[in-house]
Order: C-alpha cells, then structure tokens, then sequence
C-alpha cells in the first residue's frame, strides 16, 4: 500500500491579495494513490433472500455525506423494504435490525443514519428482518483543520485574501515521482518562497480526507510535519486516487 506522487506538467504558481493589500502565493502538486481501500460496498443495495424470491431494499435518503471539522451537511434517512416475489414493496422499517459498517462509522437511530464526525471512506448500513438482509453503500468526505504553528485565526485571514499572480511558491518536498508509504510515521512537506510570508497554509487532499493546518514562518524554506496518525487518517478508504498538496502563502 503506497502513495505514488505523480509528474505535474504544469505546476501552479499562483498568489492572492486582499483588500488590505496582503499578498498571498500558492503552489500545488498532485499525486496519485494506492493507499488502504475500506468496506466493499458491494455495488448493490439488495440481496436475495432466502425466503422465496422475496428480498430486503434498505435505501438512504443521501448517500453521501460531508463532515467539515465536526459538522455534518446532512442526516440521511434510512428505508427498508420488503420486495415480494410479485414485485410488492412493503415498508418494514420499524421493525428492520439495522448495524452501520464499519462499526465506528456511526449509528443507526430513529431511522436515520448518524455518523461518526472523525468517520471517513466508504461504509454501509446493513438491513435484516424475518430471515432477509439488505445493505446500502454510502460515502463520508471528512476535511478536517489541525494544530499548526501559526495563530488559529489565520484561516480567517486567508478567506478574505484575493490572487496575486505576482507571488511564487515552489513545493520542494514530497518531488513529484516520489513513492511514499501510508505507514511511513511522520510526513514533511517543505516549501521555498523568496518573499518571505508571514503565515502558511497547508491542504493535504486524499480520497476521502482533507486536513488544513496553519503555519507561521520560519525562513526562506519552511517546512511542516504531519503527525504519524494523521498521515494515517489522510489515507484513509483511499485507492487509486490523487493526493493533492497545496501551499498558499500570506504576508
């Protein structure tokens, strides 16, 4: 299980400035992924019964959810049904067993799927009443901000800025090409800005999570750590996808 990082042909140099005339630089790179995949959902949301030809629809409302630092955008609404051998649906949600996998994805409860907010990848509710069993697959993007170097509120200032095609980062670290293991422990990134900008913003994007941290300078070329069980979690439900990492820089 590795993380490929791919050759860019065109690597963006890009820079924001604000209404207070703070500029802003930003470098991006991507990469490619083959990283630990989750629960195989199995492409489906029946499966036959053994009782005749009847079988079990479990259905969500929305299946896919978005967890923003511990927000989530919806609570889907689960739905079984009992399909006959001649094609009739009977509603047999109350009285349906429900069990959400993975395990610590979340709960089913009052009929309505809640998921854990550090929950991230694919997973499935799994339906079964009188002998039939159903299942139906949903994904969870998880972006998630984590302790940095530099003063919380940063975020707040990189929103308000605007682009400054003027200003140039160059990511110097992973190189494009680099293989890296998803067990590898602690992940750098560094970065190289001539200018000198006051604060750093660092977006690491993959498969299903994107983690936001903030950092204050540190010279010419400034790097950052990402803790070992974050670069874990950065993996997480991934496989054959791109890792995005993106530098934007604030004076």
């Amino acid at each position: 299980m590795v993380v490929t990082l791919a050759h860019i042909a065109n690597r963006r140099r890009t820079g924001l400035r604000s209404p207070a005339m703070r500029t802003l630089a930003s470098a991006v790179i991507l990469a490619a992924g083959l990283l630990a995949c989750g629960p195989n959902s199995g492409g489906g949301d029946d499966i036959d019964a053994a009782e005749g030809n009847a079988s079990l629809v479990v259905r969500l409302s929305a299946p896919t959810i978005r967890v923003d630092d511990g927000v989530v955008d919806v609570t889907p609404t689960v739905t079984a049904l009992r399909v006959g051998a001649d094609g009739s649906e009977t509603d047999v949600t109350s009285s349906t067993a429900f069990a959400v996998e993975p395990g610590g994805f979340g709960a089913v409860s009052g009929a309505t799927l809640v998921v854990s907010a550090s929950a991230a990848g694919p997973g499935r509710v799994v339906g079964s009443v009188d002998g039939l069993a159903g299942d139906a697959p949903f994904e969870v993007f998880l972006t998630q901000t984590v302790p940095g170097t530099a003063d919380p509120g940063a975020a707040g200032q990189f929103a308000g800025a605007t682009l400054d095609p003027s200003q140039a980062l160059t990511i110097a670290y992973p190189p494009a090409g680099a293989v890296v293991p998803p067990n590898l422990g602690e992940m750098d990134v560094h970065w190289t800005d001539p200018a000198g900008k006051d604060v750093y913003e660092l977006t690491l994007s993959g498969g299903f999570v994107t983690l936001r941290t903030y950092v204050a300078r540190l010279a010419a070329s400034t790097y950052h750590a990402l803790a070992a069980d974050l670069w874990a979690r950065l993996s997480t439900g991934a496989r054959g996808v791109e890792l995005t990492v993106r530098v934007r820089g604030l004076a």
